[in-house]
Order: C-alpha cells, then structure tokens, then sequence
C-alpha cells in the first residue's frame, strides 16, 4: 500500500476500526490470485456479514476457478445467528470452503487472515477492535499459514452450516 504523502510502501498497519479491516481485505484481496485463508473465534459480523467484506470476497472467488477461500470457525452458533448474507454467500460459491475446529487446536481466541502467503490480517483479541494488517509479510504469513493449516487438517466439516439455507 502506498502512503501518497512519502511515496514510501506501508509494510505494516495498525487496524482500529472495523472498517480499517474491511478496507485491508478489499485492498489485499484485489491483489490476491490463489488463496485466502481465514481463521476466527466466530467470524465478528462488523467484519464478516458487511457489504465491504462480501463484495471483496465474492470478486475474489469469482477471480478464477482456482482461487479458494478456506475458513476455520470455533463457534458456529454465533455465525448462524450473525452472518446471514455471510451464509448466502457461501452457499452460492462452491470454492469457499468452511470446517469447524477441534477443541484442541484452537487458537488463542484470535482472528486471522492469509493472502497467497504474502499477506496477513491480525486481529488478536475477540473483545477489541484493534488488530494489525502487514501487507508484504512473508514471513508472518507463511506462519500463521502453517498454523492454519495444521488445524484445518484436523477440523471437520458442519454440516449445519451447509443446511442453514435449505
């Protein structure tokens, strides 16, 4: 991301607002061709069920028949109950993927974000809004990426959240 005050490249932002976060995900989205991977306690509705957020997602999925979105949730009562156009979504989009996760693989109460393993959108705690987004962190993301990997290896499949909609 450009600062046009500097002409110097961001590398790191710190989020405060919910729609800090939403403008992150559209902006690393567009530059994003393979993947993008979330992780979260319950998917926050300010993020997840706002028209910001489902516009970047839904151009993404659409981008190529090889983009995926994989999504790991804890808590798949909260989603039901708080994303209802999060849920429409992804049952019109076959490459948006959703498993639960075990109890012995969660993470820390956290939201995550990956982006062809470049990218990466932090938000640590489920009860504030401030969170980081480092937009060329290598590094980090292949990180988290591992983690997030690791618990969606051992997470399964709801199928309530398939038959939410029918």
């Amino acid at each position: 991301m450009e600062n046009k005050d500097t002409d110097k490249t961001i590398e790191r932002l710190v989020l405060k607002k919910y729609a800090n976060y939403r403008s992150a995900i559209a902006t690393l989205s567009e530059h994003t061709s393979r993947f993008i991977r979330i992780y979260s306690t319950d998917l926050p509705s300010a993020i997840f069920d706002h028209d910001d957020f489902l516009e970047a997602l839904s151009v993404f999925a659409r981008k190529s028949q090889h983009s995926t979105v994989q999504i790991v949730i804890e808590n798949t009562l909260s989603v039901t109950q708080r994303n209802q156009r999060f849920l429409a979504l992804y049952h019109r989009l076959s490459n948006i993927q959703i498993k639960l996760s075990d109890e012995d693989y969660y993470c820390e109460a956290e939201t995550f974000l990956i982006f062809d393993g470049f990218a990466l959108i932090e938000k640590p705690h489920t009860d504030r809004e401030e969170g980081i987004v480092h937009f060329n962190a290598p590094r980090e993301a292949t990180r988290k990426l591992r983690q997030f990997q690791e618990v969606w290896d051992h997470a399964e499949p709801d199928a309530n959240l398939r038959q939410q909609l029918l």
